[in-house]
């Protein structure tokens, strides 16, 4: 089950946010330190699609984008409902306030 979270940037004095308070919602299935809030702010350095996933990843202390570029298997990534792989610009597509993104990672079966 996703969780409904956000992130909160490490913002510091003087950083803005690309249009003063631009956020986007955040789920998913992870669990992620220094969660406050249900609005992510963006930011300039956290803009796309990537640099959101490579945050998660610092984060979370997993590398969630293998050394190609592309997403680990076994996470589905969303953007406003639609996988992110669908989108033109992929992991490049930028972020814009009120999007919707769910990141999670599809359990698999084993013994």
């Amino acid at each position: 089950m996703a969780r409904t979270s956000s992130l909160s940037a490490d913002m510091h004095p003087g950083d803005h946010s690309q249009s003063g308070s631009a956020s986007i919602e955040l789920k998913t299935s992870m669990l992620v330190p220094e969660l406050h809030s249900e609005d992510f702010p963006l930011s300039d350095s956290i803009d796309t699609m990537q640099a959101l996933i490579l945050e998660l990843g610092r984060r979370t202390k997993v590398k969630l984008i293998n050394s190609k570029g592309d997403l680990i298997d076994f996470l589905d990534v969303r953007l406003n409902g639609k996988n992110i792989n669908f989108f033109p610009d992929g992991l490049a597509t930028r972020l814009q306030s009120g999007d919707q993104v769910l990141v999670r990672l599809i359990a698999i079966g084993g013994g």
